[in-house]
């Protein structure tokens, strides 16, 4: 969707930190709030500004479920919900704080939520605050 029409895009987010001297686990209460401040994040001549930026789980050191690739480091899903959805937003928000995004999905456009199918493959449903019920369509 264009940004012109302001839909509301969220996305689950698998970040793990890719500067352990600074985290040592989840984006920290500061980064998010510096996500979704007023002013945004201003990065290498990007800005970036997130309605929403929550952490909903955290997976425990090595975990494998997401990329068997990837060793140590403890990973945490985010939940970020955004307006504009430029290239790789997300992404690069995410690097500029110190985490590198793993994997990204987008669970909800507007009023559309879905697809249930991989929210539930991960663990997570409907009482986990990740976009309503069905019956908030």
């Amino acid at each position: 969707t264009s940004p012109r029409y302001g839909v509301v895009k969220t996305y689950l987010a698998l970040v793990e930190s890719t500067r352990p001297d600074l985290h040592d686990g989840p984006p920290s209460e500061a980064d998010l709030a510096r996500m979704v401040a007023s002013e945004g994040l201003h990065a290498h001549g990007n800005s970036f500004q997130f309605r929403e930026a929550r952490v909903v789980s955290t997976e425990p050191e090595g975990a494998t479920r997401a990329n068997a690739r990837r060793k140590g480091g403890r990973r945490s899903w985010v939940q970020v919900a955004l307006d504009e959805g430029k290239n790789r937003e997300v992404r690069k928000a995410f690097a500029f704080l110190g985490f590198l995004v793993l994997r990204l999905i987008r669970v909800q456009v507007g009023g559309i939520v879905g697809p249930c199918a991989q929210q539930e493959a991960l663990g997570f449903d409907e009482r986990d605050g990740l976009g309503g019920t069905r019956a908030d369509l």
